[in-house]
């Protein structure tokens, strides 16, 4: 199992697996459109990077970051006043 992504405070960034866990519980929460996509978090090696597969399913082995396929799914943090 690899790191859960190094922290950020950007307002806009990819998920890491432990968030992609927390935000969405479920596998069906992280299905989007039967496509898999992108988190921040190093895969199996350091050409790889998590993914979650188009069941939901986060695969913590990932994808090889060179790979042209595959969605982005970004989040946005708001400010309430």
């Amino acid at each position: 199992m690899s790191r859960s992504g190094n922290k950020t405070t950007d307002k806009i960034y990819l998920l890491s697996a432990k968030e992609a866990s927390k935000y969405f519980a479920k596998d069906s929460d992280r299905i989007c459109q039967n496509e898999w996509w992108w988190l921040r978090t190093s895969g199996a090696s350091n050409r790889c990077a998590c993914i979650v597969n188009s069941n939901g399913m986060i695969n913590y082995s990932g994808s090889f970051v060179d790979h042209n396929v595959g969605g982005v799914r970004p989040v946005m943090w708001l400010k309430k006043n």
